[in-house]
């Protein structure tokens, strides 16, 4: 029989892996420079979270980078025909 504390730990809202990330680990996690995000976050393109004074990114804030960023391919390509 399972423990009734260890079926609540099971329901836990968290997820495994931190609550929020550094601009150094949301950068990398998105696969961009430290330094693009924080300029995006500092002009306000981008979600984050100030917890004192430092940005932070939550998971939904780099899911929201990652969507706000999605554009469809035009089928033209940038250099036209060789």
């Amino acid at each position: 029989m399972r423990n009734p504390a260890t079926k609540q730990a099971d329901k836990s809202p968290l997820k495994k892996g931190p609550l929020l990330y550094s601009i150094a680990e949301a950068a990398e996690r998105l696969g961009v420079a430290a330094s693009w995000l924080r300029t995006e976050s500092s002009a306000g393109r981008v979600p984050y979270r100030l917890i004192g004074s430092h940005r932070m990114f939550s998971e939904e804030d780099l899911e929201q980078i990652v969507k706000d960023a999605y554009r469809p391919s035009s089928g033209r390509t940038r250099y036209g025909r060789r």
